[in-house]
């Protein structure tokens, strides 16, 4: 997997922490989205002209538990933001779960926006907005 030089990314996600959340929350992780733990456990940055932020695997449960994501969104996994009031989201209602952009104020699927497929498509073109 190609992270672009200018996501600054964080050291490699354990993998018992990802065994453990996914577990918790009772989600299958997507298979690019292990690659990309074993490469960076999180992290920020532009990729094109989108911003960027992944949290770290040790975030994951309490920010979507605080959020609200895991009360109103119940098959999403919250992943990160787009730094300007958006969640990044895997949409878990599907087979394999795709991201999606969900304004956190108001955590409603009618107001998703989708981005892309795999976590390699938005590192290698930024958000692909589809809807």
């Amino acid at each position: 997997m190609d992270i672009p030089g200018t996501f600054n990314r964080n050291a490699v996600a354990p993998l018992d922490a990802l065994e453990v959340i996914q577990r918790v929350m009772n989600i299958e992780w997507p298979q690019d989205y292990i690659v990309f733990l074993q490469l960076a456990d999180g992290g920020e940055g532009f990729i094109n002209n989108d911003y960027l932020i992944l949290y770290s695997s040790e975030k994951l449960v309490e920010y979507n538990r605080d959020f609200g994501f895991t009360k109103f969104l119940p098959s999403s996994l919250l992943i990160g933001s787009d730094g300007g009031g958006q969640g990044v989201v895997f949409d878990y209602r599907q087979t394999p779960p795709t991201l999606c952009l969900i304004p956190f104020e108001t955590l409603s699927w009618d107001d998703k926006t989708s981005i892309s497929g795999t976590i390699q498509e938005v590192m290698n073109d930024g958000f692909k907005r589809e809807d």
